[in-house]
């Protein structure tokens, strides 16, 4: 069953620019895991929810 890690809010810079650093540590357990990522911002204008999503990301540790 895959882990879900939320993350804490981050604020942009004016371009709109924010990211997240996560210390992986230095170990071959790690090699091979899959994540997967994907943004939200709160923005009133954008619909009636209030929050416009990004597209979805993956990566693997290691590759």
């Amino acid at each position: 069953m895959p882990k879900v890690l939320p993350l804490a809010a981050r604020i942009t810079d004016a371009s709109g620019f924010a990211s997240v650093e996560l210390p992986i540590p230095g170990s071959i357990t790690f090699q091979g895991v899959k994540f997967y990522n994907e943004w939200f911002v709160f923005d009133q204008a954008a619909n009636a929810l209030g929050m416009t999503f990004s597209n979805g990301g993956a990566g693997t540790i290691g590759g």
